[in-house]
């Protein structure tokens, strides 16, 4: 039914872009990575993620470059 898939197709990466690391504060407290992170902490994320948490007005940007 199936063909197996080699090695070559199942090699998916991510843009840069999004995989880059930005610095946030925290304004509501969220867990990342299995690390509940407390209001006020300054930490670097990964940018799609800080992304997904800003619209939910769970951190704030530190970084300028947060645009794509």
């Amino acid at each position: 039914m199936f063909e197996p898939m080699s090695d070559a197709t199942l090699r998916i990466m991510n843009p840069p872009n999004l995989m880059r690391q930005v610095r946030v504060r925290v304004v509501k407290s969220f867990c990342i990575g299995g690390k509940v992170l407390q209001v006020g902490e300054k930490v670097s994320i990964a940018w799609h993620d800080a992304q997904s948490l800003a619209a939910l007005g769970k951190c704030v940007f530190l970084t300028e470059d947060h645009r794509t």
